[in-house]
């Protein structure tokens, strides 16, 4: 079952101004909306660094169609939570276009939320 259908059936919830991603237990990660720099549609290789991870724990042997920008750093955890920091996050989704859109609607909302906070 690819991300897109869990994030349209509220599996990855966006509770709290944030996205929770996970790849069944092998590795899960919450991104605040306010760290989130761009979601990028693109399935270009990602540059070997330091911050560059894939939410798949196989890394380049599974494709990604979607690369989130962050900010600032964040930890993806791992199984038997092992922490590994990234900026950049590839990942596959099944509709990228969908998801691109819901992300950006509620990027938009969050940010209007927390102008009157």
């Amino acid at each position: 079952m690819g991300l897109q259908n869990h994030f349209l059936k509220g599996l990855f919830p966006l509770i709290k101004n944030s996205l929770t991603l996970k790849y069944g237990i092998l590795n899960e990660v919450e991104i605040p909306f306010s760290d989130i720099q761009k979601i990028e549609l693109s399935s270009k290789s990602l540059e070997k660094k330091k911050f560059t991870k894939t939410l798949s724990p196989l890394g380049n042997l599974e494709s990604h169609n979607v690369i989130i920008h962050l900010k600032r750093e964040n930890e993806l955890i791992g199984l038997y939570g092992i922490k590994k920091r990234f900026n950049l996050l590839g990942l596959h989704i099944d509709k990228p276009k969908d998801f691109n859109e819901n992300m950006e609607n509620a990027l938009k909302l969050s940010s209007q939320i927390d102008q009157f906070n």
